[in-house]
C-alpha cells in the first residue's frame, strides 16, 4: 500500500499524470471562462439576450466526462436563462 503523502511511490500510480491536472483545473476554468468571454459568438449576442443566437447548450460526455457536464449543469441552472442539457 502507497501512503498518499508518499509523493513518489504514488507518481508511479499515476503514469498519465492525473493529479497534476486535478491540481491544474482552476487554472483551466480560468482559460475557459477568458476564451469565452471574447468569443466572436457572444460578443454580437450575448447568451440569454433575447437577439442571442444560442438558445441551448448542450454538453456530450461518456462515463466519466459526462459527470463534469453534470456539475456545469447544475451550477448554471439557476443563474443561465438558457437551458443546458447533458447527452451521454
Amino acid at each position: 500500500m502507497v501512503a498518499p503523502d508518499d509523493f513518489t511511490s504514488f507518481q508511479s500510480l499515476d503514469p498519465q499524470n492525473m493529479l497534476a491536472e486535478i491540481d491544474g483545473l482552476p487554472e483551466q476554468l480560468h482559460k475557459a471562462w477568458e476564451i469565452g468571454q471574447t468569443s466572436e459568438v457572444f460578443a454580437k449576442r450575448p447568451v440569454g439576450a433575447e437577439t442571442s443566437e444560442v438558445s441551448r447548450v448542450v454538453v456530450s460526455g461518456m462515463g466519466g466526462s459526462a459527470i463534469g457536464a453534470d456539475l456545469l449543469a447544475s451550477y448554471l441552472a439557476p443563474i443561465c436563462k438558457i437551458p443546458v442539457f447533458v447527452h451521454r
